[in-house]
This record gives C-alpha cells, sequence and structure tokens, in this order.
C-alpha cells in the first residue's frame, strides 16, 4: 500500500500529543529516569509481544513499540539544554551501541537463530542510540572530508526536501508506470533494472520538489509571525 508507511507520522503525532504535557507538569530533575524508563520499556514491549505471538504489524508499528527512539531523542533534547557531561554521555553510548546494531544483523544474515528473538527485541534500541549520537554530531557539524560530502549542495537540496521524498516515495512507482505509458514507449514496464531504479528515484525528487516550492515553503516562511525563542530548563 503506498500509504503503509504514515504508519510513523500517526506515531509521531500521538508523541506530540503527550509529550507536551510531560515537559510542562514533570520537575526537570526527573526527566532523565523517566525517559529512560521510557527507553527501555519498548525492546520489553517487543519481547513480550514475540513471546505472545502477537502480530508484526502490533509489535513494530503501535506507539510503544516505537517509544525508545522517541524517548532517546527527547532525552538528547533534554540533556542539551545543560547537562553537557549527561549529553556526552548519551552520545557516547550512541556510538558504541552502533557496531552492536550491525553485529546483530550481520548475525542475521549469516543465519545464526541463538538469541534471535532477543536480538530482534533489542536491535532498533541500539540503532535509535547510535542515531542519537549521530544527531548530535550532525548538529554540531562533522568535519574533514565527511563535512564537505555532507554540505555539498546536492546533499543539502535533498535534506531540504526530505520530509516530502519520505512522504511520495511509495508512489512513484506507479507514476514512473503512468508516465511510460503516457509517453508512448510501449513495452513492459520498467524495461530494465536502470529504469525500474532510476525513473522512481527521479519521479520523487521532482514530486517532492515541487511540494517543497509551492506548498512546504510558503509554510515555512509564516515562521516570520511566530518567532521561536527557546525557554530556559524548567525548574
Amino acid at each position: 500500500m503506498v500509504t503503509s508507511h504514515l504508519w510513523s507520522l500517526a506515531v509521531e503525532e500521538q508523541f506530540y500529543l503527550l509529550w507536551p504535557m510531560v515537559v510542562l507538569f514533570l520537575p526537570a530533575r526527573w526527566m532523565t529516569a523517566l525517559l529512560l524508563i521510557v527507553a527501555v520499556s519498548a525492546p520489553l514491549f517487543r519481547l513480550v509481544g514475540m513471546w505472545r505471538g502477537w502480530s508484526l504489524i502490533s509489535i513494530y508499528v503501535l506507539p510503544f513499540a516505537s517509544a525508545d527512539s522517541l524517548a532517546l531523542g527527547a532525552l538528547l533534547a533534554s540533556l542539551s539544554t545543560g547537562d553537557s557531561r549527561g549529553r556526552l554521555r548519551l552520545t557516547t553510548a550512541g556510538l558504541w551501541l552502533g557496531p552492536l546494531a550491525l553485529a546483530i544483523h550481520a548475525s542475521t544474515a549469516f543465519h545464526v537463530t541463538a538469541g534471535a528473538t532477543f536480538r530482534a527485541a533489542i536491535v532498533d534500541t541500539l540503532w535509535s542510540a547510535w542515531f542519537v549520537w549521530l544527531i548530535d554530531r550532525a548538529a554540531t557539524g562533522f568535519r574533514g572530508a565527511v563535512g564537505t560530502v555532507l554540505e555539498s549542495r546536492p546533499l543539502v537540496y535533498l535534506g531540504r526536501i526530505s520530509y516530502g521524498l519520505y512522504l511520495i516515495n511509495p508512489l512513484s512507482p506507479p507514476v514512473g508506470r503512468w508516465l511510460w505509458n503516457l509517453a508512448g514507449f510501449g513495452g513492459p514496464y520498467p524495461p530494465n533494472a536502470l529504469v525500474g531504479v532510476g525513473a522512481p528515484i527521479a519521479v520523487t525528487i521532482v514530486l517532492a520538489s515541487v511540494s517543497w516550492l509551492l506548498y512546504e515553503r510558503p509554510i515555512n516562511r509564516l515562521n516570520r509571525y511566530v518567532p521561536y525563542d527557546p525557554r530556559p530548563e524548567l525548574g
């Protein structure tokens, strides 16, 4: 289904409905402990679901199953407001957990069955922790050759339209097929692997660019009427 990927947006919106209440009413000194508890609850939820034989949809797309990535991202934001040592500990842990997540995926590729249920339950949490490190590094800026590549105009532009890329990409294969037939090329679509891969990518970028120019950028420009003034950490 071309809309099945929107489950992640649904989970995100549910988080945004709840999280402001937590920030407003929970004492700041309890924030770190709460977020760590929430982060741990997600792999436990997935593990229980696997043992109980729940459907994969329930195990991976319900808000409880995604709580680790949301909580770890919120923890990075919380620690960034005034706890530099805590932020460093969090991002350092994330850096070292990334290779462990990669090793788990490698063990799956080599059909290592021992502990498979536990590995499947925990791997998303490990990747979430690694992405905390990656996001923190991206926020402060990469240096050297990596920074040069990431700051190149093509990649920066793709980042700018990335929301549209995410939303539109499942629609691109049928749009590509429709354009192929409209152009009157005839024959099966795609005619080869190059077109099969390249055409959806090109269609996605074009449609996301149109969305950015005609829809997203005009809305973003309304930000000037609602200036952002970050408040100090709540006591």
